[in-house]
């Protein structure tokens, strides 16, 4: 009988094996993975284990060629023909060797051995951790044709096979929305990946953005609220609301209880100073029970002008906490909607853009995965040039 042979990385050790098979026998269910392993289809370092074995790095999970055959096959009929385009949901990150001679009939295998293609995105920072690019317009970071999915086949070509493990694959580490721009994390082992997880949820890495929005902001605002997603069957497209906001109190339980406080509600509204809080323990727990999220955003105002008749500002948003369309949703419920931004509030842009939001500055600090403390992207020229029409004297409120 033909095997393939899969070295276990550093990422791998301690691991159960019937875990690490799972990362790359995708559409075999668990009980056949367990049938595998007991007729000896799957062995480690040649012999039969049971499926709660640990492997540790070094060692060599030997899979029956025929399964990877089938694997294939069942991801072909699901996902298309080409398996290069879902690799994120199914091997990006084997090494092995083939003990048959007919690799050219393993697509599997051959993946191993083709040459990383050029990066169609800027590459701002690279290291054995992570890889930070300066993402593009219009173009999805997970899904189908995705960011991910051409992250994911270039690491799996150009990361030496014995430097990769069964158990790791490459993926963004943050979102940014499809219609967003700027700094992009991926993971480039587990770990900085555990690391970067752990210091995002302990607060302790700064993400700031630069917008265009309606209105006249005309001082810093702290806005912390609950955000929740929009589930109205008859919405055309995912967006969130902001279900309690700057009133505290019975206005927020009311807000809550009954699921109004969305941010058309407020889009024509102004915000001076203002700290917009959602107070006590319980808002926090009525808001955990309708399924919403604290979300707090700090906004500061660079430059004023007007378009099209309407004040404009060019606004800089640092985020404590990573909600989905976050600023797109707070800024509209305070009432100063992204220039552009149809989905909560804005006016069209004669471009072909739909709104300015850009990740332009990451503040990480002293660190041991060897990131530089600081990590900026310049605006795209797109923003930039809309900026000049409108904005003379933007450049010398925001230097990147």
């Amino acid at each position: 009988m033909d095997f393939t042979d899969f070295a276990a990385g550093s990422d791998d050790g301690g691991r159960r094996v019937d875990r690490v098979l799972r990362r790359f026998l995708h559409g075999v269910n668990l009980s056949s993975v367990y049938g595998a392993l007991r007729k000896g289809l799957i062995l480690v370092n040649a012999r039969r284990v049971k499926p709660d074995a640990r492997i540790e790095s070094g060692d060599v999970i030997s899979i029956a060629s025929f399964l990877l055959q089938n694997e294939n096959s069942s991801g072909s009929e699901k996902y298309g023909t080409d398996i290069e385009k879902d690799s994120h949901e199914h091997v990006p990150t084997l090494s092995g060797d083939k003990n048959t001679s007919d690799s050219e009939n393993n697509p599997i295998e051959n993946r191993r051995e083709n040459k990383a293609a050029p990066l169609p995105y800027t590459v701002i920072f690279a290291n054995e951790h992570f890889l930070v690019i300066d993402k593009p317009y219009g173009v999805a970071v997970q899904g189908k044709n995705s960011i991910a999915e051409k992250i994911a086949v270039y690491y799996d070509a150009s990361v030496p096979k014995e430097k990769r493990s069964l158990s790791f694959v490459a993926g963004p580490l943050h979102r940014l929305d499809k219609n967003t721009t700027g700094i992009l994390f991926f993971s480039w082992s587990l770990e900085g990946a555990a690391w970067f997880s752990r210091e995002l949820k302990a607060h302790r890495i700064q993400k700031k953005y630069i917008a265009l929005i309606h209105g006249a902001m005309e001082s810093e605002c702290v806005w912390e609220d609950f955000i929740k997603k929009n589930d109205e069957p008859k919405a055309l497209f995912y967006t969130v609301r902001v279900v309690s906001g700057s009133t505290a109190g019975a206005g927020d339980v009311q807000n809550l209880a009954s699921g109004t406080g969305d941010v058309q509600n407020r889009a024509s509204g102004q915000a001076d100073k203002t700290v917009c809080a959602a107070n006590g323990a319980a808002s926090d727990s009525l808001a955990a029970m309708h399924g919403a999220k604290r979300a707090i955003t700090k906004a500061k105002p660079l430059c004023r002008a007007s378009y099209k008749g309407r004040s404009v500002t060019l606004v800089e948003y640092e985020i404590e906490t990573g909600r989905m369309h976050q600023i797109r949703a707070q800024s509209a419920f305070h009432g100063f909607p992204l220039l552009g931004d149809t989905a909560y509030g804005g006016s069209r842009i004669d471009k072909a853009r739909t709104f300015f939001l850009h990740a332009y500055e990451v503040r990480i600090g002293e660190n041991p995965v060897g990131l530089p403390p600081v990590i900026t992207s310049s605006l795209p020229h797109a923003f930039e040039s809309f900026n000049d029409k409108i904005l003379p004297n933007w450049r010398k409120w925001l230097i990147l």
